[in-house]
C-alpha cells in the first residue's frame, strides 16, 4: 500500500509503516506524538517531522530512514532506536529544555545543520556493553554530552582520547 500526504498531519499518537508500505510526507510539517517505526519506506519529500509527545519517544524500526528536517520537542526525550542508519538531509533541531537521545550502537548521519538549543543535556549520544552511538555531520561546535562505555577489570590502565578540543573526562578513575 501507498500513501502521499496530503496536508500536514497532527499525529496525537505512533507513525508506524509496516513491511510493504510506502508513505511520502510531501513538503508538509507533521506533528507525531508517540513513537515512529519505520519497517516499510519512508519517503521525505521536503517534510519537517516534529516530535512533540509529553511521554519518551523513539525513532526505531529495521529499515534506513531519511528525515528532511527533524524536531525534537520533548523535553523527557526523543531516542533514536532503529536498526538501521537514519539520516537528517536537512535540519536536525533540539529545541530548548527538549532532548534527543541516539541509543548504544545505534547511528545518525546528519548531512545539513544540526541546531542545538538545550546545551550538552539536549544531545546524548550513548554507550554501554552493547556498543556506542554514532553521529556523523558536518556542523561546527554542536553541543553534546557522549558517553563511552569502558570495560575491563576494576584497577586496569585506560587510555582515553577525545576527538574535541577543550573538553574533560570526567569521572572517578581510582579503583575501588
Amino acid at each position: 500500500a501507498a500513501s502521499t500526504a496530503g496536508a500536514g498531519m497532527d499525529i496525537e499518537g505512533g507513525f508506524t509503516l509496516g513491511p510493504g508500505t510506502t508513505f511520502t510526507t510531501a513538503a508538509f510539517t507533521h506533528s507525531i506524538g508517540g513513537n515512529f517505526s519505520d519497517n516499510g519506506t519512508f519517503t521525505a519529500d521536503g517534510s519537517t517531522i516534529i516530535f512533540d509527545g509529553s511521554l519518551a519517544q523513539t525513532i526505531g524500526g529495521t529499515t534506513a530512514t531519511t528525515f528532511d528536517n527533524i524536531i525534537s520537542d520533548n523535553a523527557t526525550g526523543v531516542k533514536l532506536i532503529s536498526n538501521a542508519l537514519t539520516t537528517v538531509s536537512g535540519t536536525l533541531t533540539i529545541n530548548s529544555g527538549k532532548k534527543l537521545i541516539v541509543a548504544p550502537g545505534k547511528e545518525l548521519t546528519s548531512s545539513g545543520t544540526i541546531t542545538n538549543n538545550s546545551d550538552t543535556s539536549g544531545f546524548v549520544l550513548q554507550s554501554d556493553t552493547t556498543g556506542t552511538a554514532s553521529l556523523l555531520h558536518n556542523t561546527d561546535n554542536v553541543s553534546a554530552s557522549v558517553q563511552r562505555y569502558i570495560s575491563g577489570p576494576v584497577q586496569a590502565w585506560h587510555f582515553l582520547s577525545s576527538p574535541v578540543s577543550d573538553e574533560s573526562v570526567g569521572g572517578s578513575w581510582l579503583p575501588s
